[in-house]
């Protein structure tokens, strides 16, 4: 895949979540209770999860020199993304 089209693909996949969770948050009236909506917020951190690892294959492309995203490109940005989850997890944790 082309690195621009990948580019684009991360870009307007990251604004759609972010723009469904504002409406799904509109609909609510601003206030979600998480033991009510458990799911629904489950859902929302899947897609922001798949969207972080879009956004680390999109940013590990960027040092390749190649015009296409390469299968080591794709490989560091899910281990990119990995590291980012693991980070966030741990510092909630502590």
């Amino acid at each position: 895949m082309d690195k621009k089209k990948l580019s684009k693909i991360s870009t307007i996949y990251m604004f759609a979540v972010f723009g469904a969770f504002l409406i799904y948050s509109y609909i609510k009236d601003w206030s979600i209770v998480v033991s009510e909506d458990k799911y629904e917020l489950l859902g929302f951190a899947g897609l922001a999860y798949i969207g972080t690892i879009l956004s680390g294959i999109d940013l590990a492309a960027v040092k390749d020199k190649e015009k296409k995203v390469s299968k080591k490109s794709v490989i560091q940005g899910v281990k990119l993304a990995l590291v980012f989850i693991v980070i966030t997890l741990l510092a909630k944790l502590y």
